[in-house]
């Protein structure tokens, strides 16, 4: 039967009894009185326990599964594990298990396992044993799917004895769970559960935010997650870095398997693949199935959110400029050019930085120019709440991140990012250029995925269904779903998306239709230069006819090719927007038809209680007589540090646009938002969360 299963069924059913010897392991070295504790960081301890069950736990899955990643807590070790530790049964419960069809068949190589051995080591060392969970979370691409959490010291509630092997609970998001019975928290309270050993100010300020009832505090991501699987809180929240993706993949998805949520706190699910980072940088918020996630994300302070996001060290260079974020107390850096250090030497440049400028630890030397192949050697020191922290044998290889500007004898303020190189463009030089003679893949992704935010749109873009490219003209011409599969497929039907661009197993990829939740009715198409031309300032043109039809309306935008969802809002820059309605008004009576057309930089909130923060109606507008769908038209904008411009038809029309475009860059919000490298994207929409205001009227 084993065989048989799909692989991420038998990898979960090996990984509940690999847990279960793993909690036999944590009990025996603590009865033995031998923990050999080591101290890794503040708060941070690692025992003989955990080395020895993550010794059992890894090398019980690689023996049986080979070809997936398998990332530990604890550093790897060469000791020889003993016969005994190493399971290759499988819990039998688990393998009969259906799953849902996009997830029979799995790439062993998209598959990435995290371990935690023992979570609440602290709690563990000091005799608060019940803290103590086993950890084993299972990744597909970028998404946990598949956990176990095992717990080697439970309770039974009625006679309040430790059961012999403690217990496991276990699920697969989408397919099912096991181990314990989900409870609903009780109503009319909030119970808030929090870290007991890693708090500091803004850990509280988040709780206090959320005004609890109560807050209990335990040790252990893996215990705070079984809370609320129990019923026993309705929210688990945790405004700092200290927790590691080991810690949250499994609870995740559990969590995620009976209806609960886990995010950052900007409601965003982290990413579990291999090549992510292993710290948690902006914080947890998980929730009871039931319980209203955004309102808890929207209650969280800003500046909470705004410190935990800003306190990461960074370094970037400007000829070479190093800047660190706020948050320390002194910076010293040493830098050599071309040539490694010898131990912790001085170096060609060795600076303390003990004062913050304009918010930032910030040191520049204009003196020194950078060429093409140079290589920057550094080493540095932070002091941060009076410990000491280095990052040694740093590099910098400048050959790949910069090129000078060629042929040019004044440079722009234009930045061009092409093939992972950085250029500064000259003056008025044409950097890139289409005229769709066909679809170049050298420039341009097409998206096949679902829509999501901002505007989730009611669209599934299969870009090579609706898209021609011919005669010099690129032609999306949307459809409805329903013609291409079938009679009442939007409203029944189930849509894997092949080649999905989106992130795989996500509704990005694969919905099902039921009930009043139906898939996007129109399937249509989008482009973008992603990856393959971005750029930093500029002047765009592009001709161009809108499209027609209610409820349709163009995407023709330049989007940051950062995080767009700093604070949680979304910027881009629109070149042209129109809806395709010949007649549309709001509630209040205001035209809003296909006669009106918006451009210029756009923000958007993601939550409904920060909506004050949209400007979508007070873009820049223009009116006409026939709707902007009815011909061509050349749309401009002319993109500089603290200014926007847009033209249609080589026509601007007047200061004012100017001077409101000045005001949203340069507040603190949009400066980041509008000074980072963005790319081209075009496309069609349907309808959305945003677009249209609710209740506009098409008849009047």
């Amino acid at each position: 039967m084993a065989q048989s299963a799909a692989l991420l069924t038998r990898i979960v059913a090996s990984s509940v009894s690999a847990t279960v010897q793993a909690g036999k392991i944590i009990r025996d070295v603590l009865s033995k009185g031998g923990l050999n504790i080591v101290e890794k960081g503040k708060n941070d301890l690692q025992t003989e326990a955990d080395r020895c069950a993550q010794r059992c736990i890894i090398t019980s899955l690689s023996r049986q599964f080979p070809n997936i990643t398998i990332i530990g807590e604890e550093e790897p070790s060469s000791c020889e594990v003993p016969s005994e530790w190493i399971i290759t049964e499988a819990d039998q419960e688990v393998l009969q298990l259906k799953l849902p069809a996009h997830l029979e068949d799995v790439n062993p190589k998209d598959v990435c396992v995290w371990v935690d051995p023992l979570d609440g080591t602290t709690e563990y060392t000091q005799g608060l044993v019940e803290h103590v969970t086993v950890l084993v979370g299972v990744a597909i691409g970028k998404t946990a799917i598949g956990g176990v959490i095992h717990q080697p010291y439970y309770k039974n509630d009625e006679s309040g004895t430790f059961i012999e092997n403690g217990r496991t609970l276990w699920g697969i998001d989408g397919a099912g769970f096991g181990g314990f019975t989900p409870k609903s928290p009780p109503e009319g309270r909030r119970i808030i559960a929090t870290t007991r050993s890693h708090s500091d100010s803004i850990v509280q300020s988040a709780i206090k935010s959320l005004e609890p009832d109560e807050v209990t505090r335990v040790g252990g991501a893996g215990h705070k997650v079984i809370l609320l699987l129990e019923g026993k809180a309705h929210a688990y929240v945790f405004a700092s870095r200290g927790c590691k993706r080991w810690d949250t993949c499994a609870p995740e998805a559990i969590l995620h398997a009976i209806g609960g949520v886990l995010t950052d706190l900007h409601g965003e699910r982290y990413s579990y693949n291999r090549e992510t980072t292993y710290v948690n940088m902006r914080g947890i918020l998980a929730t009871a199935p039931g319980q209203p996630h955004q309102w808890y994300l929207s209650r969280i302070p800003d500046e909470d959110i705004w410190y935990l996001t800003n306190k990461i060290i960074e370094l970037k260079y400007c000829g070479y400029r190093y800047i660190y974020e706020h948050g320390i107390t002194l910076v010293a850096f040493h830098v050599k050019f071309n040539e490694d250090f010898d131990g912790l030497e001085a170096g060609h440049i060795a600076k303390d930085i003990l004062k913050v400028r304009n918010g930032r630890w910030t040191y520049e030397d204009r003196r020194t120019q950078l060429q093409r192949d140079d290589i920057i050697y550094y080493w540095i020191h932070v002091v941060y709440q009076g410990l000491d922290f280095y990052n040694y044998d740093g590099t910098l290889h400048i050959g790949n991140e910069v090129e000078s500007s060629q042929n040019c004898t004044t440079a722009s303020t234009t930045w061009v990012f092409e093939n992972g190189n950085r250029r500064q463009a000259c003056p008025r030089q044409l950097i890139f250029e289409d005229n769709f003679d066909n679809l170049n893949a050298t420039k341009w992704n097409p998206l096949n995925r679902f829509a999501g935010p901002p505007d989730d749109e009611f669209v599934v873009y299969m870009t090579d269904e609706v898209t021609d490219v011919s005669d010099g003209r690129l032609r999306i011409k949307p459809i409805l779903l329903n013609s291409k599969y079938g009679t009442d497929f939007a409203s029944r039907g189930t849509l894997e998306i092949e080649s999905c661009t989106g992130e795989i197993s996500t509704p990005e990829c694969y919905r099902v239709g039921a009930g009043s939740y139906i898939l996007p009715p129109v399937i249509s198409g989008r482009i973008n230069t992603k990856g393959k031309f971005e750029f930093l300032f500029g002047r765009v043109e592009i001709r161009a006819k809108l499209p027609h039809g209610d409820w349709v309306y163009p995407v023709i935008t330049l989007e940051s090719a950062e995080n767009t969802w700093q604070l949680g809002l979304h910027h881009e820059i629109r070149i042209a927007s129109s809806v395709g309605n010949e007649e549309l008004r709001t509630p209040e009576g205001e035209t809003v038809s296909g006669h009106i057309l918006a451009a210029g930089g756009l923000t958007v909130s993601l939550s409904e209680s920060n909506a004050q923060s949209n400007n979508r109606m007070t873009l820049p507008k223009r009116q006409s007589g026939k709707t902007w769908s009815d011909d061509f038209h050349i749309f401009e904008i002319e993109w500089k540090s603290g200014l926007i411009v847009v033209k249609v038809d080589g026509v601007q029309d007047s200061c004012t646009i100017c001077i409101v475009l000045l005001n949203l860059v340069t507040n603190a919000e949009g400066l980041i938002s509008f000074i980072a490298q963005s790319y081209l994207t075009l496309g069609v929409a349907v309808g959305g969360s945003h677009e249209f205001q609710d209740l506009s009227l098409i008849h009047i």
